[in-house]
């Protein structure tokens, strides 16, 4: 069984879901208008899949399948 953190996704998988920069990325986090991150560590940062679709359906982005309810992510994610 994969732990919560596994299958969150890293700002580099938000950046390519959203077509933007790892540092904009970073820049809308820091003026809380990302999707909420959780800190691992430092340097760490995890996004939830759940929070995920709810920025990008906020934005009128649809969101991807695997972050659709009931889509179990792949291991390693």
């Amino acid at each position: 069984m994969r732990s919560q953190h596994e299958r969150c996704l890293t700002r580099d998988d938000l950046s390519r879901m959203l077509g933007v920069s790892a540092r904009t990325v970073q820049r809308l986090e820091r003026e809380g208008n990302g999707p909420k991150p959780m800190r691992l560590g430092y340097r760490t940062v995890r996004y939830h899949p759940d929070e995920v679709a709810q920025f990008m359906n906020g934005i009128g982005v649809s969101a991807p399948a695997e972050l659709r309810p009931g889509f179990d992510l792949p291991a390693g994610r």
